[in-house]
């Protein structure tokens, strides 16, 4: 039956291999037709005709005299028939398969098809189409592919979704080109037993996004394409991980009216899902569920163009949606086709290890095509418009086709360079005038965008240069792609430059950018290679563009441009009735009352300008208090109506940041309590633009500031009687399914786990309090325990089924079997210190550890004489504790499992809960006797007197980070918190309406997270009450510490602040020696000791250094003057004699410190500014790190550099440091890595150490020179083996801001860390031996009234049995 069909589709397909519209089609129906095999048994007589049609039809065909030379009329139903042949193939063959499973089971055994419905169809369109070559193409035939109209009337507009981010045809390849990448990705969609997935990877400008968006097309004209994705670095804001699936789903929804259906009916159910940022929610609930609910008959094909330019703020994300695809994938429907670009990036190339349901192509591996291509290309593209204008002979031709190289974006960018400003030349003139820059910028990208811009701007005209610099610095900081007109108009607020500075700019750029001939067409990189080309200090050079510069402008024009803007019912709506989504014409409204989009992009998009990541220059705040204090209510009015609200907390925080100096005490009092307002009412503020005055405003506190402002500005604002004094505690209140038994927060302080009596184990957004993900699901009972592995990947639960269950954190997917073991309730689960083993505790009176990769026991049980409520492990892991139901506490050593000393007797009643310090120096305890009591860890002994209090059974307690208080939870619906020395209570929190089943305190010390019978979590803000407690050592001071060092003899630190201050600390007792060290007017970015310890040397943002003698704080000489741009950093040469420094002016510079002058001239080498510079231990280098994302060596006596820069981080060196016994090179970078170098060769020694999630600060080497500790924008510390670069210890929490310095002492005992929240913390490392401990603060200096820290403690049981 399909011997003589194949015979004829591959004559046919051999006759049409030059009409590239048709010939991959036709080469699809015979692969797909040839593949098919129909037994005996699965033949019937409609399959039978149908194939017997298709027959007749090629015999017709084949036998035609026009078929290789057809007119447009013949070539249009050649291509039709062949389409069609596709589309019968996948029926036939998909109906064979599923045929042959269902045993001809019932009449239309092909579920949700009419079989001979289309069987009949099908035959139709043949007969037409025959009759059609019959008659000379007379008539017209629809074709029948399958029917996906939508005749579903469920509105999906609610779901989440990317405009614009689709198939754009205009970027397929040309014609003719990319054909074997093409069809053997064709055979890849085509194939049944095909990879689900596949990454299509290749390098910048190989042409990735093209042979996706042709192969998209090629399917589209099949039908089969069920949604085309295509990320791009300009539309970050809009294209960002958690838009992905979303937007599939919904265009899958468009696509095919079942799968519309079975999503309209998920959403029907869980109508939040609509508008989630959980990924793996998303993955689950809106591809998966759905998929599985519809049978497809062919192949669907979904594209994700561009996975590398994939960006999120959160790390995380992005790793996320790679594990949805690559793990999630052995769910997707047998059919789904998931094509994915990509440049090979780390990320990328390993995870596509050992997936064998994911496959891949390397575009590489297809480079014998690539020239024959690019030839086709160029010949194509340069062909002249005027048929009178002479073309380019073969010679002009190969030049650029050789220099191409394989790339061809490379070929692109010359052709357009060649072809732009063509008026009043010819093809040859322009050739030959602009191939000379084309050929002086060599065969890399890099070149040739060099070479371009050198032809386009003068290079020796610094003010050109500098505009070009500044315009593009916003163009490529912008969160969308915007016009010239509005990043003229931005420009023009923030009073940068003249009126036509964009445009002047943009004019002459159409080879690289787009957009640039009209005033309102968005502006942007042709291709992402050029963005990270300008970006690249090492790249670029000359032509390297900031966007610090950029985010500088956008900051200040959009503020400027909302306090012009803003006014009163902006949208002049008529009533406050009507919720925005009722309004039939807000869109139209908006566009007519805010008819410039500058002040819309500048509501939508401050955030993204505002973070203090990225403005290391002092930002104007005039404007931006004018806006978030006097114009928050217009400002939120606007962001109700454009559907943004959710952007004004982060504002707000920002804000906060730039307004920390002591001066700006009253703007910070006016934020804090806005971000409250914001906080309280963000609901009916985004629900309703006037219910920011009628409820917001009217329901405010009595005692808010927000409130007193601006009622006098609102007079006729409702008068509410009974409304509260004081804003509430409980920042955030989620509401929850089921009473919740037990929370754990995440090590990062972004989520909560929590344990519900409806069996299931839930994580919530800290932030939103959104859910993220789907339940685990796989408890058969109440699960009564939770918690967090310390490198947050996975959570172990514990429940009444006696089970204890291990999931991964990002799948939801079990990690191995229910562990089995205990035959009661579990009450409490943990993972130990260096994540290894599981610890449980049961009512059936015993402790057990198993392996927490396995689930495996690793030893006998512990047994005790009744039911263990409680167990915690110290914070070393070398003990555990645990409480019982008689009411004593036990000590056992976690190696030996043997009991440690005597039992603690005291409560009169079960112990429900237990707890050990951050410094493992005490154990808390807490009973249903109603009291908390306090041991000594180490000798057992009770401390003081019980803390009395609460009425009822105490049924949770927890140290707070600092281990300065304790948290606790009762049956009285309350919360207390207490003041770990004196045992008085210094808080009473009581919004929750029943039993308290569980608290903790979050990891920035600032909010106590608890869960409650109530069916509510909730977040509470505790900073105040913390406050209160902490004796500030400078209560005066509330500047940032960008720097802190120790003295030689360990005896003091010296600490650098935002406000130009130094400060000398009693490391004995904690305190402020004297008053500050005054003389900078500006930030001190460094500071550091000579080596007798009697001078102390400090750079500072006024451009000075200045020499301090340590003992009287008191000028030594005149300040070191010579830098043009802010020191930030410095270092004394071993012997004293120099200091050297490194500035922003990109320089380093030697001085002696006898004569205060600088030795020798500036040593140039680095583009762009010397964050860190220090000696080498014998004094006779100097090593740099710059900006420009190099290291360099210095000879410290000739002044000359050492060799070649070293090149490998990818963003700023923000440090670096000189192991004390080897020739190896330590530094950390902004692209959050540290790395290991040879100082000799300047290679890099091993992988980078991964670790950190934003930019690294500080690295410093212990004095053995063994480990390396580094610091991090992530807020964290952590401690690397230096030989193997294996992490030694868990990262340690406690700061709350970016951590800016680290420091160890001389003995190596202990590391000084400095932040932005104005604390400097001490930790005790004394005790890491062979690398495997980790480390605990011990004690807090801190310039600003508050208290943070890391939290370890546990959670107890909530019912007893």
């Amino acid at each position: 039956m399909f011997s003589q069909l194949i015979g004829y589709l591959e004559k046919f397909t051999s006759l049409v291999d030059a009409i590239g519209e048709i010939h991959p089609y036709a080469k699809m129906a015979t692969t797909i037709v040839t593949s098919v095999i129909v037994d005996q048994r699965n033949r019937d007589d409609a399959i039978k005709d149908l194939v017997d049609e298709m027959t007749s039809a090629y015999a017709l065909v084949n036998g035609h005299s026009r078929i290789s030379n057809p007119d447009e009329a013949r070539k249009k139903l050649l291509k039709d028939l062949a389409k069609q042949t596709v589309e019968c193939a996948y029926f036939i063959r998909d109906y064979a398969s599923i045929k042959s499973f269902w045993k001809r089971a019932a009449k239309n055994a092909l579920p949700g098809s009419d079989i001979k419905g289309d069987v009949d169809k099908y035959k139709s369109v043949f007969i037409a189409l025959r009759r059609r070559l019959t008659e000379h193409g007379g008539l017209e035939t629809e074709v029948h592919l399958r029917d996906m109209e939508v005749h579903d009337n469920m509105n999906l507009q609610n779901l989440a979704y990317v405009r614009g981010a689709g198939l754009n045809s205009a970027k397929n390849c040309l014609p003719g080109t990319r054909a074997r990448i093409l069809d053997d990705l064709s055979e890849w969609v085509n194939d049944p037993e095909g990879a689900r997935v596949l990454f299509l990877v290749g390098v910048a400008g190989a042409g990735k996004s093209a042979i996706a968006h042709s192969l998209g097309s090629r399917f589209d004209g099949l039908r089969r394409l069920g949604c085309f994705f295509a990320f791009d670095r300009s539309f970050q804001r809009e294209r960002h991980p958690e838009s992905v699936l979303s937007t599939i789903a919904h265009e899958l929804a468009g696509w095919n009216p079942d799968f519309k259906r079975a999503l309209a009916t998920i959403l029907r159910d869980k109508s939040s899902l609509t508008h989630t940022t959980d990924i793996v929610a998303q993955w689950d609930s809106l591809i998966i569920q759905p998929a599985a609910m519809v049978t497809f008959i062919g192949p669907v094909l979904v594209v994700i163009d561009a996975f590398d330019e994939c960006i999120s703020m959160d790390l995380q994300s992005r790793r996320i949606l790679l594990r949805c695809l690559l793990n999630g994938s052995a769910s997707l429907p047998h059919n789904f086709r998931i094509l994915v670009t990509s440049r090979p990036e780390d990320d990328i190339r390993k995870a596509l290890r050992d997936r064998s349901l994911v496959a891949s192509f390397d575009l590489s591996d297809f480079g014998a095509d690539v020239a024959s291509d690019i030839d086709a290309y160029v010949r194509h593209t340069l062909q002249p418009e005027d048929p009178e204008d002479d073309p380019l002979d073969e010679a002009r031709l190969s030049q650029i086709m050789q220099m191409a190289e394989g790339l061809f974006q490379w070929a692109s960018t010359a052709c357009r360079v060649i072809l732009q400003n063509p008026a009043g030349s010819t093809l040859r003139r322009r050739f030959d005038r602009r191939i000379a820059s084309i050929v002086q910028g060599g065969s890399s990208l890099d070149g040739l965008y060099s070479s371009v811009l050198a032809s386009t701007f003068p290079m020796d005209e610094e003010e050109v240069v500098s505009l070009f610099r500044s315009v593009m610095a916003q163009i490529l900081c912008a969160s969308e792609p915007l016009s010239i007109d509005t990043l003229q108009s931005i420009r023009s607020n923030a009073s940068v430059g003249d009126k036509d500075d964009v445009s002047l700019v943009v004019r002459y750029m159409g080879a690289l950018l787009s957009g640039v001939d009209d005033q309102s067409s968005p502006i942007r990189p042709l291709h992402t290679s050029f963005r990270d080309f300008l970006t690249s200090p090492s790249r670029s050079h000359i032509w390297h563009v900031d966007p610090d510069e950029g985010h500088s402008i956008m900051y200040l024009g959009s503020v400027v441009a909302l306090n012009k803007g803003l006014r009163f019912n902006i949208c002049n709506l008529e009533t406050s009735y009507l919720r925005n989504s009722q309004i039939p014409n807000l869109r139209q409204r908006i566009s007519s009352q805010i008819p410039s989009y500058t002040l819309s992009y500048a509501a939508s998009c401050l955030k993204d300008h505002l973070s203090p990541r990225r403005n290391s220059s002092p930002l104007p705040l005039a404007p931006l208090r004018k806006l978030l204090c006097e114009n928050l209510l217009l400002w939120l009015e606007l962001l109700s109506v454009l559907g943004v609200v959710s952007t004004a907390p982060s504002v707000l925080r920002g804000a906060l940041y730039l307004f920390s100096d002591a001066e700006h005490n009253d703007t910070r009092t006016r934020l804090q309590d806005a971000l409250h307002f914001v906080h309280r009412f963000s609901y009916p503020i985004s629900q309703s633009a006037p219910h920011v005055y009628i409820s917001a405003l009217a329901f405010a506190p009595t005692a808010s500031v927000t409130r007193s402002y601006f009622t006098t500005s609102f007079s006729r604002t409702p008068r509410i009687s009974g409304v509260s004094r004081d804003w509430p505690r409980a920042q955030t209140a989620i509401s929850t399914p089921d009473s919740v038994h037990t929370v754990a927060c995440s090590p990062d302080g972004r989520q909560i786990a929590s344990g519900l009596d409806d069996l299931t184990v839930r994580i919530w957004d800290i932030e939103s309090g959104e859910a993220v993900g789907a339940p685990f699901h796989g408890h058969s009972d109440i699960v009564m325990s939770v918690a967090y592995s310390h490198n947050g990947h996975r959570i172990v639960s514990g429940a009444q089924d006696s089970t204890v269950r291990i999931w991964d954190v990002y799948t939801g997917e079990a990690v191995c079997e229910p562990i089995q073991g205990h035959t009661s309730w579990v009450y409490t689960v943990l993972f130990s210190p260096d994540d290894r083993h599981i610890l449980s505790a049961s009512s059936d009176a015993t402790l057990r550890l198993w392996n927490a990769d396995t689930g495996e026991a690793v030893s006998d049980p512990l047994h005790h004489p009744s039911s263990i409520w409680a167990a915690a492990y110290s914070p070393d892991g070398t003990h555990i504790v645990s409480g019982c139901a008689n009411g004593v506490v036990h000590i056992w050593n976690a190696d030996t499992r043997e009991s440690v000393g005597v039992p603690l007797y005291g409560h009169s009643a079960g112990v429900t809960s237990v707890a050990c310090s951050p410094d493992g120096s005490l154990i808390a305890s807490c009973s249903q006797d109603s009291t908390i009591r306090m041991w000594d860890a180490s000798t057992g002994a009770a401390l003081g007197n019980p803390f009395h209090g609460n009425p009822t059974l105490v049924q949770s307690v927890a140290f707070s980070p600092d281990g300065s208080h304790i948290v606790s939870g009762s049956y009285d619906s309350t919360i207390r918190i207490w003041n770990t020395k004196t045992g008085e209570q210094v808080e009473l929190l009581d919004d929750h309406s029943g039993a308290v089943y569980s608290v903790m305190y979050a990891p920035d010390g600032r909010h106590i997270i608890s869960s409650s019978e109530d069916r509510t979590v909730r977040i509470w803000d505790v900073a105040k009450s913390a406050a209160r407690e902490v004796v500030s050592s400078r209560s005066d001071s509330h500047a940032a510490i960008y720097s802190a060092v120790y003295s030689p003899n360990g005896r003091y630190i010296t600490s650098g602040h935002s406000n130009g201050a130094i400060y000398l600390w009693d490391l004995d007792t904690g305190r402020v020696l004297g008053d500050s060290f005054l003389g900078h007017s500006f930030v001190v970015f460094a500071v550091t000791y000579s080596p007798d310890g009697c001078r102390i040397a400090s750079g500072s943002g006024d451009r000075t250094v200045r020499i301090w003698d340590a003992s009287t704080k008191d000028v030594v000489g005149k300040p070191l003057l010579g830098h043009s741009a802010m020191v930030l950093s410095l270092a004394y040469s071993p012997d004293g004699q120099h200091i050297a420094t490194g500035s922003a002016d990109s320089t380093v510079r030697i001085w002696d410190t006898q004569t205060g002058q600088c030795v020798g001239n500036p040593l140039h080498g680095h583009s762009d500014c010397v964050f860190s510079v220090l000696y080498s231990p014998d004094g006779q280098r100097i090593i740099s790190g710059s900006k420009d994302s190099t290291i360099q060596i210095w000879d410290a006596g000739l002044y000359q550099p050492v060799g070649e820069s070293i090149r490998g981080h990818s963003n700023a060196v923000r440090s670096v440091a000189h192991s004390p016994n080897d020739g190896r090179i330590a530094s950390g970078s902004w692209d959050t890595t540290v790395r290991i170098w040879d100082a000799m060769r300047g290679e890099a020694i091993g992988e980078p150490l991964r670790g950190h999630s934003e930019a690294v600060d500080s690295v410093a080497y212990s004095p053995d020179g063994r480990c390396i500790v580094s610091s991090s924008r992530d807020m964290t510390v952590r401690i690397w083996n230096a030989q193997t670069g294996d992490a030694v210890s868990k990262p340690f929490y406690g700061h709350v801001e970016m951590v800016m310095s680290v420091a160890y002492s001389h003995d190596g005992r202990s590391i000084v860390s400095s932040s932005l929240d104005g604390t400097m913390r001490i930790w005790d490392v004394g005790y890491i031996e062979d690398a495997t401990k980790t480390g605990l603060e011990v004690r807090q200096l801190s310039s600003r009234t508050r208290s943070t820290s890391v939290l370890i403690g546990s959670t107890g049981p909530n019912r007893f049995k």
